[in-house]
Parts: C-alpha cells; structure tokens; sequence
C-alpha cells in the first residue's frame, strides 16, 4: 500500500492546532464583545441599553448556587410598561471550575435607554450577594454552536493527522506470533 509522506501529515497537524487556536480565541472574543453589562442581585435597579434589540438575560454565580432559585425577572420600560420576556427552551450553561452562567430569558427591547430591572422572590440575605449577578448579553448562540464544531473538527483532524504522522515515523513494532 502507498504511505502518505510524513512532513505532509506533520504540516497538517501545524495547520490543524493553528486552526484551534485561532477558533477558541474567537470564542474568548465572541463572549467578550457579547456581554453588555452585569448587576449584582437588587430587588430594582435601573440598566442602560445602549440600542434596541434582542439581549439575552443570564444568571452568573459559583456552581450550584441555590441563590437564583425561585427568582423570577420583571424588565420594564421608562414609562413602567413591562416588556414580555420569553422563557428559553434550550438553556445554554457555561462553566468553569468554580462559576456558572445560565441563560434564562430573552427580551426584545423596543428602543435605547434605561428600563428597571426587578427581581422577584430576593431574600434579604442575598441581595448583594457577592459573586452572584445578573448577566445581560447579546445572542450568540448560533455562533457559539458554529464555533464549537469547528473546534471539534480542528481537534479531530490535529488528532488523526498526529497519530498518522507517528505511524509513519516511528518503526513499526515486530509482531508476536
């Protein structure tokens, strides 16, 4: 059988882990450029939106905080109508080793400015609660989606071409018969 020339497969393998780096680094900016702002827990504050449009409202905190229980959120305009907020049927979770950030509902807001922000059902003791807060971000899910099979698809391929790449250079070993 005809081998693949090793240096190929070690070229592939460069391009590869260059491919992952550059998509997980879109991942890091994506998520920046998407958070537009975070507020402690408050029974009522007030957010400035910079534009109209869709924002997602996520809940941020250590892992398995049971302080986001039975909270329910109230976004209302400057006039005190309230703007519908839509449950999400998919909740998207990011984590790492001590925090988590759970999406919970999307709102699409009319115009620019400041709304208030009430947050039903805050005991006392959690007001304030350091390390908790109210996360409202722009969506992004369907490139978070898009960029995660990418990684999977730049790691694959770093993976098979490493593996065929050490297969081809490396002496076979002398079987047992």
């Amino acid at each position: 059988s005809r081998r693949m020339n090793p240096w190929l497969l070690a070229a592939l393998f460069v391009l590869a882990v260059a491919a992952l780096a550059r998509l997980i680094r879109a991942v890091v900016r994506m998520l920046r450029a998407a958070r537009l702002c975070d507020v402690p827990l408050r029974p009522r504050q007030q957010i400035e939106f910079p534009t109209a449009g869709k924002f997602v409202l996520c809940v941020e905190g250590p892992r398995f905080t049971p302080r986001f229980r039975k909270l329910r959120f109230e976004l209302r305009q400057p006039g005190g109508a309230e703007i519908a907020g839509h449950g999400i049927l998919f909740r998207t979770v990011a984590s790492g080793l001590s925090r988590a950030r759970v999406t919970l509902r999307t709102y699409d807001l009319p115009m620019a400015g400041r709304y208030e922000l009430a947050i039903h059902g805050l005991e006392p003791q959690h007001i304030d609660a350091p390390e908790h807060t109210v996360v409202f971000m722009r969506p992004h899910l369907a490139r978070t989606v898009l960029l995660a099979i990418g990684i999977t698809l730049a790691s694959c391929l770093a993976i098979s071409s490493l593996v065929f790449f050490l297969l081809s250079v490396l002496p076979t070993a002398a079987a047992i018969d």
